[in-house]
């Protein structure tokens, strides 16, 4: 069931109604109270849904070490009125960057630590890397799905900003490496993030969200409803990455993928818009230890 607030008056929005009740309400409030997932998927909802606020990130130092050639920064940035980005960047310790990358973990927990070390070569090459963390879980309903998404993506953006404009890194050369969920914040990313000029998602694919959704409800004991069923069609990469795009798409997956199966990530592939690059491995889900789909992102991201 989808909702939106309108002053002290809450709006039930299903189906066809949800765009026309939203159109005659004077909608002042944040771009949240918009649930676009109700209704058939647009490209104008989504930019909609996920646009940034009109206002540039304040970072904040939180602490920084030098070590060897690298430059570890922990920091925190505004992302949206009550949202908070937390973040590790990474950069040349002399010199400037040659190049932004913003590196998305996967899960429902803080997983930043599983890509140090793939940030680590990215620096070594002259990038200026971030590492944001975000939490997306699926266990609480598409609702809570939906704010988590937006909020990530929010975050994610508003990353871009802090390479750019905190850590001075080209603005014509920023690329987006996203693993598992950071690879659905990616998908998103590449339908409505024009700065992007490549975007690489691996561990992620068309049609596992509604599986996922379906087996929750399942386990508990009911069955998947046509409306939750609509919503993550709603939110399906296959969605956002088949629109039209400036930016290259390279997707990765393991054979030996057992979270995310590998037919999910060719179909993902198959629904994408050129520019478009395919690669396989024999690995499991955890394509961030895999040495050679590791070097494979390195030269995706260095061959701008």
């Amino acid at each position: 069931m989808c909702w939106a607030s309108a002053g002290s008056i809450a709006l039930e929005l299903t189906g066809a109604r949800a765009r026309w009740i939203l159109s005659s309400v004077d909608h002042t409030s944040s771009a949240a109270d918009f649930l676009p997932y109700c209704d058939r998927w647009e490209l104008a909802d989504a930019n909609r849904y996920f646009a940034p606020p009109p206002m540039q990130p304040s970072v904040s130092l939180q602490s920084e070490r030098v070590d060897g050639v690298l430059r570890w920064s922990e920091v925190t940035f505004s992302a949206d009125v009550g949202v908070e980005g937390v973040a590790t960047v990474v950069s040349p310790a002399s010199g400037p960057a040659v190049r932004g990358v913003v590196l998305a973990h996967g899960g429902s927990d803080d997983g930043r630590r599983f890509f140090t070390s793939e940030a680590a070569d990215l620096a070594a090459q002259g990038a200026a890397v971030i590492l944001p963390a975000t939490q997306v879980s699926v266990e609480n309903g598409i609702d809570a799905f939906a704010a988590d998404v937006r909020r990530a993506v929010l975050i994610e953006r508003a990353a871009l900003d802090v390479l750019v404009d905190w850590a001075a890194a080209p603005s014509g050369g920023l690329s987006f490496l996203g693993h598992s969920g950071g690879g659905a914040i990616g998908a998103v990313l590449s339908a409505v993030e024009p700065r992007l000029a490549r975007t690489a998602i691996f561990g992620y694919g068309a049609g596992y969200l509604a599986r996922t959704f379906s087996a929750l409800e399942l386990a508990r004991g009911r069955r998947l409803t046509s409306e939750l069923a609509a919503a993550a069609d709603w939110f399906d990469p296959a969605r956002f990455v088949g629109v039209a795009r400036r930016a290259h798409l390279l997707v990765q997956h393991g054979r030996l993928d057992q979270s995310v199966p590998i037919a999910d990530g060719r179909a993902m592939y198959e629904a994408a818009a050129s520019p478009k690059f395919w690669a396989e491995y024999d690995w499991g889900h955890g394509l961030d230890a895999d040495p050679q789909a590791r070097h494979d992102r390195l030269q995706f991201v260095a061959h701008q």
